[in-house]
């Protein structure tokens, strides 16, 4: 059986995303389109326009940039980061987003992972990045004497004649503009090639879902962002979808509950697209008493799955309804989402396929179709599924027609989450391959084998838990020795924060692969989690 989208389909623009989402730019004037949450620094849409003009001229005239060349940019959430982004794809280039929170190793597999030629950095992080070889170092903000920065490039292309780079249609529907790395639970994290029609294609199923619900955007509305640029979710709602619809967005460099709730009530925010462990401390952290959001229309909750408990928690405490969505890198952010006027009545559902979309229910072991009401596994089809992995064919063709999550459909054709196929642990909206933290153990001196599973945490989602075996003549190696080996290799989402726990065998299949449907039935004792 296949399901289609309740919502009106539409045809995708053939144009490229600078030009989509900046297109009525010019009604927008000094309208706000940045702030600062900290200093209130305000970038209206004439700047910042004229910023990314400027820098993608410079990038040709400076720094020897070809189309198509790969950028990553590896900085924190900051007024300046779509900047630097918008000024890459309107080059022509391609942006590769690297989480801030990655250490030195995990950046330089990403880097050489995705080819790139540029990186364009935080200064707050130089340091984990200016060892690096084969790579042009750009600094966002503020050049020093031994790199350039972007406020200094911005500068050299006043007065040039701006570069204007022309794309074909084959272009825009193959070559990728975005390469935004999905962890894997079989294998190291991939990069997901998302090209200019994917993002195009899933910012006008947003607007489709808008005008068909009556949740339409104006420009006076605003959002805050809190979610990382370098995540899909907070790349294309925040840095995309909030300029199409000519927004304001709060910009927050990092998630603290009382800074989050300052920039609410300060700004006037109207909506927040937020993961389930900042619902949950809305709904129970005692900060929350004493603030007023009478602006604050609704939220919406994306990333992993949140109980309806919380919800009504949150709709008791706000008076702000909050409804879910169900999304990928893989589908570029959106495919499911469930209207305002649904949620409460269906909390537990992330709602309709969205626009030009289709699915079908297939059993996981036969692939068989199934109909309403049955469990089993979600295969999409629409303009806004990703292109391929880079540089992995066979991840490409196992994943494009089977997509990893269990779901169940009611006869209204609304979905709900059950349980995931992959074992991809979420850590507050992160992604944790368990086979990453499986290498780094296996490669411990004192480890002969090892499992990591996620577990259960009210806060968090889930935090990773390794169930090890020890060498014979290495038991004098604790659990403390284990979880500071893991610090020191990964970045802090990643870490063991659900403790260590010695067994004498790790229960696999026949081919060897890890059962980790038995660890969790075994029911051990976990102890606490380490927040």
């Amino acid at each position: 059986m296949i399901f289609e989208s309740p919502f009106p389909s539409f045809q995708v623009p053939d144009t490229d995303i600078h030009s989509h989402v900046f297109s009525t730019v010019g009604v927008k004037g000094s309208h706000p389109a940045l702030i600062d949450s900290k200093s209130g620094h305000v970038t209206d849409y004439q700047t910042l326009l004229e910023s990314i003009t400027l820098l993608s001229t410079s990038l040709y005239t400076q720094l020897n940039f070809q189309k198509w060349d790969v950028v990553a940019i590896y900085s924190p959430n900051n007024v300046l980061y779509p900047i630097a982004v918008h000024a890459v794809i309107k080059a022509g280039g391609t942006i590769c987003p690297v989480n801030a929170a990655f250490g030195e190793q995990e950046l330089r597999t990403q880097l050489s992972g995705c080819g790139a030629k540029f990186l364009v950095v935080h200064p707050d992080l130089i340091n984990k990045a200016n060892t690096i070889k084969n790579v042009t170092l750009i600094l966002l903000g503020e050049s020093t004497a031994e790199y350039i920065g972007t406020n200094e490039l911005i500068e050299k292309a006043r007065g040039s004649k701006q570069i204007q780079v022309q794309f074909s249609s084959t272009e825009l529907e193959t070559n990728p503009a975005y390469l935004v790395y999905s962890s894997g639970t079989t294998g190291l994290p991939k990069g997901v090639i998302l090209t200019h029609r994917n993002v195009i294609s899933n910012l006008q199923q947003f607007l489709a879902y808008n005008a068909k619900t009556g949740e339409t955007l104006v420009g006076k509305d605003v959002w805050i962002g809190v979610l990382p640029f370098s995540h899909v979710y907070g790349l294309v709602v925040g840095l995309h979808l909030s300029f199409l619809c000519g927004l304001s967005l709060v910009v927050m460099q990092r998630f603290e509950m009382r800074s989050f709730l300052d920039a609410l009530e300060r700004y006037e925010v109207t909506s927040a697209h937020l993961v389930p462990p900042i619902v949950v401390g809305l709904a129970k952290s005692p900060l929350v008493e004493g603030y007023r959001f009478p602006k604050l229309r609704n939220l919406v909750c994306g990333a992993a799955p949140l109980g309806s408990e919380v919800m009504e928690l949150v709709r008791e405490r706000l008076g702000v309804p909050t409804r879910q969505g169900f999304g990928m890198t893989e589908t570029t952010a959106m495919c499911l989402m469930c209207p305002v006027a649904l949620s409460m009545k269906h909390p537990k559902s992330v709602g309709f396929l969205i626009a030009n979309m289709k699915a079908k229910i297939v059993d996981p072991v036969s692939g068989k179709e199934l109909s309403v009401g049955q469990e089993g596994e979600l295969v999409l089809q629409g303009p806004n599924v990703m292109k391929g992995y880079l540089n992995n064919p066979f991840a490409t063709a196992q994943t494009i027609d089977n997509d990893g999550w269990l779901h169940t459909v009611d006869d209204k054709g609304m979905f709900y989450i059950v349980d995931r196929l992959k074992e991809l642990i979420k850590y507050k909206g992160f992604q944790v391959p368990p086979a990453e933290l499986e290498a780094y153990l296996l490669d411990h001196p004192a480890i002969a084998d090892a499992a990591v599973i996620g577990i259960p945490n009210e806060s968090s989602g889930e935090v990773p838990r390794a169930f090890v075996i020890l060498k014979a003549s290495m038991t004098s190696c604790t659990e403390s020795d284990i979880i500071s080996y893991i610090d020191k290799k990964v970045a802090p989402h990643k870490r063991l924060r659900g403790g260590v726990e010695f067994v004498k065998e790790i229960p696999k299949s026949p081919s060897g692969k890890i059962l980790r449907r038995v660890l969790r039935e075994r029911r051990v004792s976990f102890g606490s989690a380490k927040l």
